[in-house]
């Protein structure tokens, strides 16, 4: 979508300029003085000779827009190619991820005999089989993906054989029972035979999209040379009917001051269309750069060095709707140092995000100013407030003030548009990839990270803790009887609690520490650069924290908890992440078995 947005940019650039109507425009202003010698000057062979050189510039343009617009017909086509193959690509990503959430429900389901483990394990099972059918009418087009599609479809329906005869054989016959089908082998074998497929029909998916990107940057180029040389074109005759109008300014001095105002227009002209083209690179490079952010401040830095640019003599505040929709924000100030900044105000006392489009006062002593800007305006010029829109959210506002004397333009309104419009988009698309990130990592219950980030995270912090030969602290901790509390109080009541565990674990952690949960009531905090002794002291305080916690539901104060926890500690209990985790689940294991309440560190 982001490429697609660019090349419809770029179609309205060329479109803009290669409309003849706009070229003759400053023309047909021009009115020379009505007098005896201009008359003179409009002989026969002077108009034929004009008359001429417009259809020579009219017969041009029309073949330059022809030609520019079979290259948008084909850029489109090319586009539409390359947003096809990122859906491949995303759906081979897809059923990837169905696969391992497959593999991970059977696991937990083996590991622990809950069938609320089994939940990923269901809801994959119908969305492969959408995705494969959408693979196979994707990939239509390319009979070697279609041929490889094939066994794909084949080894996936027998993993998940294999994963529903060991469901079925821990149903049956107990863990031991499915754990000798898991020691087979045979799944993950599969499962890797799986990754490898998907990983070839991905590569074949990315040669195809860079072949056809760069087709697409091909068709824009194209595009963009020709309407470059059409225009060339035209301004060499625009050049040679102003020598034309020279010669005959020699025959006839009566009508020299007449040429050169029409000089002057034709100057004036070529100044306009040479400010557009600025502006257009301007806002096609503003629009790439915001779509390359990947945070909010690199977004607010393109925006803060892009308005300079195009309105060099105004000022702007861009200001964010909260998350409670009750309040806007100023976010960033252009310049910086300006003092006409309210931070805070309603969105009712902006007319734009009132009426939802653009409010412009080109007169602050006369017009209708938003409420937020009356104390500040005395000393300014216009004010035009653009609402930020993106899929159906207002976002937020943007407010140019122009200086007291540059009154607002309609190319500057048209230029601020389209600022307004690729902000929207950007900081649309940068709160939906947060929201995704945010989504990809957390438990959304305690608020901690969830199992997936803690199994990357001890990898990473077990490659950097034996690169920089220091210690690494694991903890396991398991909340006392919470099933017999969930019976006595409710899942509700134990939703709470494990909330509340989740918030004084986060209150407890420093900066560089992650704090999981690992599932159920069982959470895991990774300690950087922790001896043994300092991750086993952390234990006993977390310990003795969990016992003051005080919890209430429903009005009503719950009991107080207590933890069991188990301590290990690399490289003393492991050198690899299945070690460590398997000697600190080890050692919460005997915790319990021990009387629960207590921290027991793992065996070396």
């Amino acid at each position: 979508m982001e490429i697609l947005e660019k090349r419809c940019d770029k179609f309205r650039f060329f479109n803009r300029l290669t409309n003849k109507n706009f070229l003759f425009a400053q023309w047909r202003e021009y009115r020379p003085p009505q007098s005896s010698a201009v008359t003179l000057l409009m002989q026969s062979s002077f108009r034929k000779s004009l008359a001429a050189w417009s259809v020579l510039i009219t017969a041009i343009l029309s073949i330059v827009g022809v030609l520019v617009y079979r290259s948008i017909i084909g850029l489109l086509e090319d586009t539409a190619w390359v947003t096809h193959t990122h859906v491949v690509i995303e759906t081979l990503s897809e059923t990837l991820s169905q696969m391992k959430d497959v593999e991970a429900g059977q696991r937990g389901y083996i590991i622990t005999g809950e069938s609320k483990y089994l939940a990923p394990y269901r809801a994959a099972l119908p969305a492969l089989k959408q995705n494969l059918a959408k693979l196979k009418s994707l990939t239509a087009d390319n009979e070697i993906q279609q041929e490889r599609l094939i066994p794909l479809g084949k080894i996936i329906q027998s993993r998940i054989a294999i994963a529903q005869t060991t469901i079925d054989m821990r149903d049956k016959r107990g863990f031991a029972a499915a754990q000798k089908i898991v020691l087979t082998d045979i799944g993950r074998q599969e499962m890797n035979a799986i990754r490898a497929r998907i990983a070839r029909m991905e590569d074949e998916e990315k040669n195809l999209l860079s072949k056809r990107s760069k087709q697409a940057q091909n068709a824009a180029q194209l595009a963009l040379n020709v309407c470059a040389g059409g225009l060339l074109i035209v301004v060499f005759i625009i050049l040679g009917m102003l020598n034309l109008v020279r010669r005959e300014s020699a025959r006839r001095m009566e009508v020299e001051a007449g040429l050169e105002t029409a000089n002057s227009q034709l100057q004036n002209t070529l100044a306009v269309m040479e400010r557009l083209t600025r502006e257009m690179t301007l806002t096609s490079t503003f629009a790439e750069m915001l779509q390359s952010c990947h945070t909010t401040e690199e977004a607010y830095n393109v925006i803060g060095s892009t308005l300079p640019q195009v309105f060099p003599h105004s000022t702007a505040v861009l200001g964010l709707i909260n998350a409670s929709q009750n309040l806007v924000e100023i976010v960033l100030q252009i310049p910086e140092n300006q003092d006409a900044k309210t931070p805070l105000f309603s969105p009712n006392e902006c007319w734009a995000l009132r009426r939802g489009h653009a409010h412009l006062v080109p007169d602050a002593a006369a017009g209708v100013l938003c409420p937020h800007l009356v104390k500040h305006q005395a000393q300014r010029g216009a004010t035009l407030c653009l609402p930020l829109m993106a899929h159906g959210e207002t976002l937020g506002v943007l407010t140019i003030f122009s200086g007291p004397t540059q009154p607002f333009s309609e190319a500057d309104q048209r230029a601020a548009f389209a600022i307004a419009e690729h902000v929207s988009l950007a900081l649309a698309n940068l709160k939906l990839q947060e929201t995704l990130r945010t989504q990809s990592i957390r438990d959304p219950l305690s608020g901690l990270f969830n199992r997936r980030y803690l199994e990357a995270s001890v990898e990473r912090e077990i490659a950097r803790a034996q690169r920089h030969k220091t210690p690494l602290g694991v903890l396991m901790i398991d909340i006392d009887f919470f099933k017999k509390f969930n019976d006595d109080f409710g899942h509700e009541a134990g939703d709470e609690l494990l909330k509340a565990f989740g918030n004084f674990l986060q209150k407890q952690s420093r900066g560089e520490d992650i704090a999981c949960r690992y599932g159920g009531e069982e959470f895991t905090i990774i300690l950087p650069e922790a001896s043994l002794e300092a991750a086993q002291s952390r234990a006993e305080q977390l310990r003795a924290g969990a016992a003051q916690l005080q919890v209430e539901y429903r009005r009503q104060r719950l009991p107080e908890i207590t933890i069991s926890t188990g301590v290990a500690a690399f490289p003393i209990h492991g050198e690899t992440k299945e070690e460590l985790m398997r000697a600190a689940d080890a050692a919460l294991y005997r915790a319990k078995r021990e009387g629960r309440d207590r921290v027991v560190v793992a065996e070396v």
